[in-house]
């Protein structure tokens, strides 16, 4: 797999995060996914009106869904997908590579300038999710782009 994320060299330890690209190619399987779930799901609530359901047009939305899937097809429910599938997996693996390296960062920084001194206090311990947080605002920047 190595040949796949352009890390020949990489040994994994304890405090080495993975690599960005493996994070990032991840991050837009994970988002593919999304977009392939979602995709019908967003179809039929663009071609849903509720007031066709407050009139009795349709019994419930699952029946609209079936009924449409059966009308429509497939391929109309995942027309357009294209742009959508590519926005989704790079904003994903953006998101979940910035994630990553900007938490590593702050945690890095964090031990080296402890120095000698680890022990755990409630100081420490709080810092972690000072990271996650900060790591998941720049994260969250950073998938609007």
């Amino acid at each position: 797999w190595n040949f796949f994320f352009f890390e020949s060299d990489y040994n994994h330890s304890l405090h080495s995060p993975p690599p960005f690209s493996i994070v990032f190619t991840s991050g837009a399987i994970a988002g593919a996914a999304q977009s392939l779930v979602a995709a019908p799901l967003d179809s039929f609530k663009v071609r849903f009106g509720v007031n066709d359901l407050l009139e009795g047009k349709h019994k419930s939305m699952f029946v609209f869904a079936k009924t449409t899937w059966k009308e429509l097809g497939v391929a109309s429910i995942y027309r357009g997908i294209g742009l959508t599938l590519v926005k989704d997996s790079l904003s994903c693996g953006l998101f979940f590579g910035v994630f990553e390296f900007v938490k590593q960062q702050c945690y890095n920084a964090f031990i080296e300038g402890m120095g000698d001194y680890r022990e755990t206090s409630k100081k420490s311990q709080l810092i972690e999710p000072t990271f996650v947080l900060a790591a998941g605002g720049m994260a969250a920047i950073s998938y609007h782009f």
